[in-house]
């Protein structure tokens, strides 16, 4: 039944606004919310909205459905999927989302607010003016700068979200108790709570709202309540099923910060009264709003008793006034009811954040106007009905224009991360992490200076934030300060043992520094700590497969594919290690899922084109080659190997361009200097071939590993070039004595072969197929390849 029918029975019954008024009433509103936010479509992703959205695969595809059900808050994740499937990652996709949901529920709340005005207990001092009031209620909450944190910040969809089913679930619960077709609207309120409980934990107390609602304007006692709505009301306790359900079936770590391990109960109670009537202030006097307070724990006496006091007298009020003044301790108890999950006992990470006051500060606006109403009635009573009607409107007005101001400044702080930070450094300077997102948010533009500036103000603020620090020795990595990024991470680990990022990037920094046992112990340790921190699984597998450790490191990068599907570099690592493990199929199927991913990724091209030429497939190699330089033209591996696929084709001379180009930026590189050389001796072409340069080269690498048989055959090549036969034949019996003796036997075949050629004075020119001059330049596969399986 539509708002305004003139045949309901109850509640709304005898309303003297028309429907084309009601409908004139939510425009005006909707008009209002519409000019407030028009600019909030400028705003970025800022701080979560990066792990929810940006970072976060799970909404890079709408279906199976059952993923979202095993993360915290479904149906929000996948109203975020909708929105990728729509625009990516543009973010007025998502604003535009945002602000229809806010716009639906200031309706909602106007529909609420005049049905209960017109309700028979307050009809006879409301009823009248129940539009005008409901629409000034509305318009004022809708346009409250504190809103803009549930709907210009963008993961706080979930607040917006939850609040329009709570709204709709007491908007449908009201009209079942006044329309003829009650069981359809007794179904839809069932169906809206239970949506509620998927979207987020803050719905859990929407019955208990329902029946206290039922109690004070519609049956007079609980008891009441109950005998005649029973069924609903059962119904809708029914669906705490739904959150046990949710709860139960993912892991502790995802119930998005509840119980967090950081803020015991005790503090975090007592800490909360003075939040709360910090949320009350802002509610009337918005100034300043701050979107990460960095609230500190309450300690004193006077940070505790006071605003406890106060608190208890607010609630100790509401609960008198439900008795005594109904309606207005309903206001009282909303507020209460409403901020009880995230302002009581059960700690969350952050102390304070004003979205939380996003749906409470319905109640507080509600009793504001309706006090405001009854006063003016009272002061203004000698100016005549119209008069005084005036100067209501006019109040009502000034006072949505003042918020509505604010709100659009409000907006233009989220059109960036570096305005928003800077404007929270600003405001509350004592707050460290303030300054770390600052400098997160320049660390992503690529300002490095800035970036470092703030992190090292955050550790000025407080010398153990363990983030400012993991987050400062992050930076110095990236400018190759690795002792200063040591020193960082240590300190970091001093304060949190348990801080993941400093134990990765330890081990980054130890990898580095060719300190491989000790980073993959610092690895371990962070996987131990959260087996799925997919960056230290990933890296710990990187570093295994360096030390030869093949089955193991494979069932780590298993394991971070596995847990991000997303992530090309994790299946190009894998590609890798089953590379090195001689599993050139299942090698080639990881480097492919990579480039599907991430077609211009340059590392998976590359893998992928040197399986290729294991099995001869020169074409297709030399097509993911070219993309690869053309992606990188300076990429020394990618000339490397093109270099390799050259000499393959017979093309010595444009082989030893290629290769040189790549040993002049890995001047050090023995396999380069070896590969180099070789070509440089054996090619068939005259021009091709330098001796000296070759000879050079050789003697390089075999100074770098003295048992490198590949090293000492170019060496003896190189030799035979310049005529040093019997230097040639020396070097090339050793080699083929370390060819045997590492079991590579067709290798030591094919150096007593060319063995024969320098004994008879001859030097060796390379007129082999193909494939035997790519099995003498590719790397070899490492011997026992193909022992270990990687973990499923």
């Amino acid at each position: 039944m539509a708002e305004g029918d003139q045949s309901d029975p109850g509640g709304a019954a005898g309303d003297p606004a028309p429907r084309w008024a009601v409908a004139a009433g939510g425009a005006v509103v909707v008009a209002v919310v519409l000019a407030c936010y028009l600019n909030s479509f400028q705003g970025s992703f800022i701080l979560d909205d990066h792990s929810s959205i940006v970072d976060n695969w799970r909404i890079r595809r709408l279906t199976p459905l059952s993923k979202f059900l095993r993360r915290s808050r479904p149906l929000v994740n996948f109203s975020f999927a909708l929105n990728y499937r729509w625009g990516r990652l543009k973010t007025r996709g998502y604003h535009a989302v945002n602000l229809a949901v806010h716009v639906a529920a200031a309706l909602l709340l106007l529909g609420i607010v005049r049905r209960t005005l017109r309700a028979d207990r307050l009809r006879g001092r409301f009823g009248r003016a129940a539009l005008p009031l409901a629409a000034a209620v509305a318009g004022i909450w809708a346009v409250h700068p504190l809103q803009t944190g549930a709907v210009t910040y963008i993961v706080q969809r979930g607040e917006s979200m939850t609040s329009l089913l709570y709204l709709l679930t007491l908007y449908c619960a009201i009209r079942s108790a006044e329309a003829p077709s009650r069981r359809r609207w007794v179904a839809a309120a069932v169906a809206a709570c239970a949506a509620g409980m998927t979207a987020k934990e803050i719905f859990i107390t929407a019955p208990v709202a329902v029946l206290l609602y039922d109690r004070t304007f519609l049956a007079g006692s609980f008891r009441e309540a109950l005998r005649r709505r029973w069924p609903l009301h059962a119904a809708l306790a029914a669906t705490w099923v739904v959150m046990a359900g949710l709860l139960l079936s993912r892991p502790a770590s995802q119930s998005v910060a509840f119980a967090t391990e950081q803020v015991s109960p005790a503090a975090y109670m007592r800490t909360q009264p003075g939040v709360i009537l910090h949320y009350l202030r802002l509610a009337f006097w918005p100034a300043p709003l701050v979107f990460d307070y960095g609230w500190p724990e309450a300690k004193t006496f006077w940070q505790v008793l006071p605003p406890s006091a106060g608190v208890a007298a607010l609630l100790a009020a509401s609960v008198w006034a439900l008795w005594r003044r109904p309606a207005a301790g309903f206001c009282g108890a909303w507020l209460f009811v409403v901020l009880a999950p995230t302002s009581s006992v059960v700690p969350l990470l952050n102390m304070a954040f004003e979205h939380r006051m996003y749906l409470p500060l319905a109640g507080v606006v509600a009793l504001a106007v309706a006090g405001a109403f009854l006063l003016g009635r009272r002061a203004l009573a000698g100016l005549g009905p119209r008069a005084a009607a005036a100067v209501g409107l006019a109040a009502a007005v000034a006072v949505t224009g003042v918020l509505g101001v604010l709100t659009v400044l409000r907006n233009r702080d989220y059109r960036s991360e570096v305005v928003m930070w800077r404007d929270v450094t600003a405001k509350r300077p004592g707050n460290p992490r303030g300054f770390v997102n600052l400098g997160q948010a320049y660390e992503r533009r690529g300002n490095l200076p800035q970036a470092v500036a703030n992190y090292r103000r955050a550790i000025e603020v407080d010398s153990n934030d363990y983030q400012a620090l993991s987050n400062l020795g992050g930076v110095w990595i990236k400018q190759g300060r690795l002792d200063e990024a040591m020193s960082c991470f240590r300190r970091a680990l001093a304060a949190e043992g348990r801080c993941l990022d400093a134990h990765n990037n330890l081990g980054v920094v130890l990898l580095a520094r060719g300190e491989t046992d000790r980073a993959i112990e610092s690895f371990r340790r962070a996987v131990a700590i959260h087996p799925q921190y997919v960056e230290a699984r990933l890296n710990l597998g990187l570093a295994l497969t360096r030390e030869g450790r093949g089955g193991e490191a494979l069932r780590h990068l298993a394991q971070a594919c596995h847990l991000r599907p997303d992530r090309p570099d994790a299946f190009c690592a894998l590609g890798a290690a089953l590379a090195a493990q001689g599993r050139s199929e299942e090698a080639i199927g990881s480097f492919r899922r990579a480039l599907a991913m991430n077609p211009r990724y340059v590392e998976a091209h590359d893998g992928l084109a040197v399986e290729l030429m294991r099995r001869g497939e020169l074409t297709d190699a030399a097509q993911h080659l070219q993309r690869a330089l053309a992606l990188r033209p300076r990429w020394h591996r990618g000339h490397h190997h093109w270099g390799i696929l050259l000499a393959a084709a017979g093309r010595h001379g444009q082989a030893a361009e290629h290769l040189r180009r790549a040993a002049r930026s890995r001047p050090g590189d023995p396999t380069l200097a070896r590969t180099l050389a070789w070509v440089l001796a054996t090619a068939p072409e005259a021009g091709a071939r330098s001796g000296r340069e070759a000879l050079r080269l050789a003697e390089r690498a075999a100074r770098a590993d003295r048992d490198d048989p590949l090293a000492l055959d170019a060496l003896a090549a190189a030799h035979a070039e310049l005529g040093s036969f019997e230097k040639a034949v020396a070097s090339a019996a050793r080699a083929a004595e370390l060819a045997g003796r590492a079991g590579r036997s067709d290798l030591a075949g094919q150096i007593d072969a060319r063995l024969a050629l320098y004994r008879a004075g001859r030097p060796y020119r390379d007129r082999g197929a193909p494939a035997d001059r790519l099995a003498r330049l590719l790397p070899p596969v490492p011997a026992g390849a193909g022992a270990s399986a990687p973990a499923r």
